[in-house]
C-alpha cells in the first residue's frame, strides 16, 4: 500500500520520499544502504525533513560501528599472525607449529556478519580452473562440499580472472553436492586478488584468487520455510566483506604456510641424509628413498631403478608404493630411454625431467609403463642418480608416479576432477635427493 510506494521511492531517490502521513528516507552512506528509516505521522503530514535528519545520523553511527567491529576482527587476526610468526620462528616443525599457522584466519573472521548456515574459503585458480578447499579452522561446509556444486561456479570463475572483488548471489536454487544435500540461497565473494582492496590495473596478477561461499541447505528448513529469500543485511555483510583485512589475512596466512613447508622440507632432508648414512645394503637404500620421496612430494608410488651395464637393462626392486619387480632393456620404455639418453648425453639428461602430461611426452607408452589400471599414470617425475665429477655417468633412477594432494582438500573444476601437478620444488628437492643418492652408491 502506502508504505510500499513510500519505501521503493526512497531507494530510488537521494532526497527520500513523502506521502500524506507517510515519509521514508534511505540509510545510506559510502558503503551502500543499510536500509530505510519510514516514519508516519498521527494527523498531520510526516516531516521528511527532520526524517532525513535522522536518517543521516543514523547511517554515519551504523557506519562507524561496521568499522569497529572490522578494526577489532583485524586486531584479533593480527595477534593470531603474531602467535603464527612466534611458532614458526621458535618451534620445531612439529603438529604445534602448523596448527598455530592454520589459526591464524579463522571462521569468526569469515562470517562477518553474515548468517547462512554453510560456510568455505576456496582457492581457486583462473588459469585451469582448479577449486581448492583453503581449510580455514571454524568454517563448517560439508566434506562433501566443492565449489562446483554451486550454481555460480562458472561466474565465479569469470569474476576471479578480473581484478576487483565481486559479490554474486542466487536464491531458490535447487542444487545439490556430492552428498546429496542441497542448497536454496548462496552468496560468493570473490576477493581481492593478493590481498589489495582496489582494482588491479592492467598488467601481470595473482593466477589464484580466494573465494568465500555461504549457503543455506534445505533440509535444514521446514515446509513453510522451503522458499526463502536472501537477507538483505547478509548481502551488506558480504559486501563488507570485500572491503574487509580477509584477503590480507589470507594471503599473509599463506605465505606462512609456504615458510612452514619449506622449513619442513629443509628438516626432512637432513633426516634423509643421516637415515641415508645408516643403509648398508639395497633393501635399506631403496626403502630410505621411496619413504623420502612420498613424504615430501607426495607421490603416489616410487621406484628406484639399477643400470645393469652388464645386461644392458635396468631393474627395480619392489617397494611398498610399487610392490612389483621391475626389469626392462635399455632403450624401451621411459625408464629405459632415460637412461639411455643419461648414458649418451650425461649433461643434457643427468637433471630432472617432470611431466605433468604422459600422453604428450613422447617416451611415455601407456602399455609399456603404466602395468596399474586401477590407478593409471597421471604425471611423472625422474631423477637421474649420477656419479659425481666431470665424467659423471648414471647408475640410477628414481621414478615417482601421480602427485596426491597433501592436504587432502577437494580440487575439482567445472568439469572434472583436476590433475594436482608436480611442481619446481619437487623437481629441486628430488635433484638434491638423487645427487645424494648418487654419492652414497658411488
Amino acid at each position: 500500500g502506502e508504505h510500499a510506494i513510500c519505501l521503493s521511492s526512497a531507494l530510488n531517490s537521494p532526497n527520500g520520499a513523502s506521502g500524506g502521513r507517510v515519509a521514508a528516507y534511505a540509510v545510506r552512506h559510502s558503503e551502500g544502504v543499510e536500509g530505510v528509516l519510514l516514519a508516519e505521522a498521527e494527523a498531520d503530514e510526516a516531516p521528511l525533513a527532520s526524517i532525513r535528519l535522522w536518517a543521516l545520523c543514523l547511517a554515519e553511527r551504523m557506519h562507524c560501528m561496521h568499522w569497529r567491529q572490522e578494526a577489532l576482527r583485524s586486531s584479533d587476526i593480527l595477534n593470531h599472525m603474531l602467535v603464527a610468526c612466534d611458532a614458526l620462528a621458535h618451534a620445531d616443525i612439529n603438529t604445534e607449529a602448523e596448527q598455530a599457522i592454520n589459526k591464524a584466519v579463522e571462521g569468526d573472521a569469515v562470517r562477518v556478519g553474515v548468517t547462512l548456515a554453510d560456510s568455505t574459503v576456496w582457492e581457486v585458480d583462473v588459469m585451469s580452473g582448479a577449486m581448492v578447499n583453503a581449510h580455514v579452522d571454524g568454517v563448517n561446509a560439508h566434506k562433501h562440499t566443492t565449489l562446483t556444486s554451486s550454481t555460480l561456479a562458472a561466474e565465479v570463475l569469470s569474476a576471479a580472472k578480473g581484478g576487483q572483488a565481486t559479490v554474486l548471489c542466487s536464491e531458490d536454487a535447487d542444487t545439490a553436492d556430492m552428498s546429496g544435500k542441497s542448497f536454496n540461497r548462496e552468496i560468493c565473494i570473490v576477493l581481492p586478488p593478493d590481498g589489495q582492496t582496489q582494482e588491479v590495473p592492467s598488467g601481470p596478477r595473482s593466477s589464484r584468487r580466494k573465494v568465500v561461499w555461504f549457503a543455506d541447505g534445505r533440509r535444514s528448513f521446514t515446509a513453510e520455510q522451503e522458499i526463502r529469500m536472501l537477507d538483505h543485511f547478509d548481502l551488506v555483510a558480504a559486501e563488507m566483506l570485500c572491503k574487509s583485512s580477509l584477503a590480507c589475512a589470507l594471503q599473509a596466512r599463506a605465505c606462512l604456510q609456504e615458510l612452514f613447508k619449506q622449513k619442513k622440507r629443509k628438516q626432512d632432508m637432513q633426516a634423509f641424509v643421516s637415515a641415508l648414512s645408516m643403509c648398508t645394503n639395497t633393501v635399506d637404500f631403496v626403502r630410505t628413498l621411496e619413504r623420502t620421496v612420498l613424504a615430501v612430494t607426495h607421490a603416489e608410488r616410487c621406484s628406484v631403478w639399477f643400470i645393469d651395464d652388464d645386461n644392458e637393462e635396468v631393474w627395480a626392486p619392489p617397494t611398498a608404493s610399487a610392490p612389483n619387480i621391475y626389469c626392462t632393456e635399455i632403450g624401451k620404455g621411459l625408464t629405459g630411454q632415460f637412461a639411455f639418453a643419461a648414458q649418451e648425453n650425461p649433461k643434457e639428461y643427468g637433471s630432472v625431467l617432470v611431466c605433468n602430461e604422459p600422453q604428450n611426452h613422447e617416451w611415455w607408452k601407456p602399455e609399456e609403463d603404466d602395468d596399474d589400471d586401477d590407478s593409471p599414470t597421471r604425471c611423472f617425475i625422474v631423477a637421474p642418480v649420477m656419479t659425481a665429477g666431470k665424467d659423471a655417468r648414471p647408475l640410477g633412477l628414481i621414478v615417482a608416479t601421480n602427485r596426491l594432494n597433501p592436504e587432502d582438500a577437494l580440487t575439482s573444476t567445472l568439469e572434472e576432477e583436476v590433475v594436482v601437478e608436480f611442481t619446481e620444488q619437487d623437481s629441486t628437492f628430488m635433484q638434491w635427493l638423487s645427487d645424494a643418492a648418487g654419492s652414497h652408491l658411488e
